[in-house]
């Protein structure tokens, strides 16, 4: 029994570990001017008395894409010009009965009428390049998964609105959050929350034409 609550004991503390050193590698600014830029998707605000009513933040999001980890070779049939080479078809088109000889009348014969004597089907010819059929190997995916593929920097808004006034010592914290949408899409979603505050605030994300987060009381 005492080895079991020891073994518990431990744990917990290895989670309080494990959850602190995440906060500590986040980085911590101070929102004292009107721009700021966070090379990560996570960072700590610190709202002080210099805080401007309004703050834009660039912050560098991660992105994943869904792509082939492991192939694998088949033999296919196909066309293919590269593999199979090619080969030249005759095609016949625009074809047409055509006059190729037509009757002479003597001269000073005015009442003479030229017609025609023989007919010959006239077709326009051209040389069509196809490509030839044969049996190659080919590579093919047999497993996709998720990999990270690069960071977009991508921007938001914050708006303080009507929020109570801080004495100079006196802060207030949020932790900003900015993730992919969803795997293979370029979109970024927000979260804002407030890990600590002189008292509970309204935090509404707005991502209407471009990403805005209204934090009021």
């Amino acid at each position: 029994m005492l080895k079991v609550l020891v073994t518990t004991i431990v744990s917990i503390f290895a989670v309080l570990s494990t959850m602190a050193q995440a906060q500590v590698l986040a980085q911590v600014i101070e929102m004292n001017q009107k721009r700021l830029v966070v090379n990560d998707s996570k960072v700590v605000l610190v709202r002080t008395h210099q805080t401007p009513k309004k703050v834009k933040i660039k912050m560098r999001v991660p992105m994943r894409d869904t792509v082939c980890v492991r192939h694998a070779t088949r033999m296919v049939t196909r066309r293919d010009s590269y593999r199979c080479g090619y080969s030249y078809r005759t095609r016949r088109t625009n074809c047409r009965r055509q006059c190729v000889r037509r009757s002479t009348c003597p001269s000073g014969s005015p009442n003479c009428q030229v017609r025609c004597l023989r007919y010959e089907q006239r077709c326009d010819v051209r040389q069509d390049r196809v490509a030839n059929i044969c049996t190659f190997p080919e590579q093919h995916c047999v497993e996709r998964g998720v990999v990270n593929v690069g960071s977009k920097s991508d921007k938001v808004t914050l708006k303080f609105k009507n929020l109570p006034e801080l004495r100079p010592g006196e802060e207030e914290r949020f932790v900003l959050h900015a993730r992919q949408g969803s795997i293979s899409s370029s979109n970024v979603k927000y979260d804002l929350r407030a890990e600590r505050s002189i008292q509970d605030y309204i935090i509404k994300v707005r991502e209407f034409f471009r990403d805005r987060i209204i934090i009021t009381q």
